[in-house]
Formats: structure tokens, C-alpha cells, sequence
């Protein structure tokens, strides 16, 4: 009897064991899989914040050629003025004290506008540079 008792309890224990070792790897198993759905979300945010910088990039890609473009017209409209009334006030006899004023307040903005055309300029050279860098990285 003792020994039957001693049987049933070992194998109690054998099956407590098993159970717990089941339970273990079934822990392991969550754990895993819990791993790998937080790899998973870390992936995804990852590619989701990539993709909004590169939104970001070529938002102010977009601003940039814009600023671009305005700075050309305003760069070849107030150049034209600027040598009109540069030609007007050398080859006019009587030149007048508020001409001088105007032609030098509009040569002040057009070097105003050089400067802002060379930075636009020297921007969107580097948007391209450094988007070219992230291509050849890539590759």
C-alpha cells in the first residue's frame, strides 16, 4: 500500500513537472510570439516614420521650388526695372533727387534678391545632394 501511494505520488509529481515544464514552454511560446508582434510594431514604425520624413522632404521640396521660381521673376523683373531706370538717370539731363532715391532702393532690392536667388540656389542643391546620398546609401 505504501508503495502504491509512493507510485501515485511520483507520478503526481512526474505529471506536475510536465505540466509546469508545458507551462514554461508555452510561457517561452508568448513570450515569442510577443517578441516578435512587438518586432513587428517596431518595424512598422520605423517604415512609418521614414515615410513621413520623406513626406516631409518632399513638402519642403516643394516650398523650395516654389521659392525658386519666385525668386527668378522677381530676380529678372526687378533686374529690368532696375537697369531702366539705371539707363534713365545716366541719359537724362536733369536727374532728380527722388529718381536717385527710387533707382538706388530698387538696386538695394535687387541685390537683395541676387542673395536670396543664390540661397535658393545653394538649398535646393543641397535637397538633391543629400537625396542622392540616401539613394547611393541605399543601394
Amino acid at each position: 500500500m505504501h508503495a502504491r501511494l509512493s507510485l501515485k505520488s511520483q507520478g503526481n509529481a512526474n505529471e506536475q513537472t510536465w505540466r509546469a515544464k508545458a507551462r514554461a514552454r508555452e510561457g517561452r511560446g508568448e513570450r515569442e510570439e510577443r517578441f516578435r508582434v512587438d518586432e513587428k510594431a517596431n518595424e512598422t514604425r520605423a517604415s512609418e516614420t521614414y515615410l513621413h520624413r520623406k513626406c516631409l522632404k518632399q513638402h519642403w521640396g516643394i516650398y523650395d521650388l516654389a521659392a525658386f521660381c519666385l525668386s527668378i521673376f522677381f530676380f529678372t523683373f526687378f533686374s529690368h526695372v532696375a537697369c531702366e531706370l539705371l539707363l534713365l538717370s545716366l541719359f537724362s539731363p536733369r536727374c532728380n533727387r527722388s529718381i536717385m532715391f527710387v533707382r538706388e532702393l530698387i538696386l538695394l532690392l535687387f541685390l537683395f534678391l541676387l542673395f536670396s536667388f543664390v540661397n535658393c540656389v545653394s538649398l535646393i542643391s543641397d535637397t538633391f545632394v543629400s537625396s542622392f546620398r540616401v539613394r547611393s546609401k541605399k543601394a
